[in-house]
């Protein structure tokens, strides 16, 4: 079978959240009066792969949603690690109903003000960690530091270790890590078609 590189495995901080995980959010979610602005940001979490700060730092101006293939652009300019960082992120299901609800109420502008960045603060984004991590803590998934909001970021990448013939290229692209990749940070690789059809099939992965 497909083995990702022991480098692309989670670490030992972090795990991924398991099926029960997603299920009690979805139930918790369901029945509970989260805000609206919670519940757009852990779908664009769960649905992306996008590093917290990076859904914190986006902008109404930051989200294409008309064309093809719908899109956040997460910008060099705002909360990134690395230069590898910069990209457009297609925005696929939950995630793109989140965008399109959030971007309604701020067309300009922080697309999250509550929880966007403010100016000299490190990349990890404590605001927007603390919110969501209480609400996986309210939804019973157990308390840990290894099953934190950061540990949305590790679902999608093994659902990416757990798709057939994905180059590992690609998959360090779509998550935004420094890498052996070409220095073109605004372009979906292999190609639009084929990497959306890719995300569209992990993103409905909901165990790992």
């Amino acid at each position: 079978g497909h083995q990702p590189p022991d480098h692309a495995k989670a670490t030992l901080d972090r795990l991924p959240f398991h099926r029960v995980h997603l299920d009690a959010l979805d139930s918790y979610l369901a029945a509970s009066r989260v805000q609206d602005e919670t519940r757009w940001v852990i779908a664009l979490l769960r649905n992306t792969g996008c590093r917290p700060s990076e859904i914190g730092g986006l902008k109404g101006e930051d989200l294409s949603l008309d064309g093809a293939i719908p899109f956040a652009l997460v910008r060099e300019d705002r909360r990134l690690k690395t230069n590898d960082s910069e990209r457009r992120v297609p925005l696929l299901g939950n995630a793109l109903e989140a965008a399109r609800s959030a971007q309604k109420r701020h067309a300009t502008g922080w697309l999250f003000p509550s929880l966007a960045p403010s100016s000299g603060k490190s990349n990890d984004n404590q605001a927007i960690s603390a919110r969501i991590n209480s609400v996986i803590r309210a939804a019973g998934v157990a308390r840990s530091p290894q099953l934190v909001c950061y540990s949305f970021r590790h679902t999608m990448a093994a659902a990416l270790d757990q798709t057939p013939d994905l180059a590992h290229a690609v998959r360090e692209r779509a998550l935004g890590r420094e890498s052996y990749l070409s220095k073109r940070p605004l372009t979906l690789c292999p190609g639009p078609s084929r990497f959306l059809g890719r995300l569209m099939k992990f993103s409905m992965i909901r165990s790992c």
